[in-house]
């Protein structure tokens, strides 16, 4: 098992429950691990007892603007 913080957030479930949230560290199987940071989705870290959390309201999240469509 490796120790990978999440880049984006991962659509679907992982064992019948959702994927974390983006910057949350999982302890995934190598094989998962090599291709989530291949694709570009996740980074390995060390792996550590106490993990590093940000306070309630201070997490950034980005808002899609909609599409507007030209008739």
């Amino acid at each position: 098992m490796t120790a990978v913080e999440l880049k984006v957030q991962i659509s679907g479930t992982r064992n019948g429950e959702d994927w974390p949230a983006p910057g949350d560290v999982v302890d995934l199987p190598d094989d998962e691990v090599q291709t989530l940071v291949a694709h570009g989705l996740a980074v390995e870290v060390e792996a550590t007892e106490e993990r590093a959390v940000a306070p309630e309201g201070e997490v950034e999240t980005a808002v899609r603007k909609p599409r507007i469509r030209k008739p």
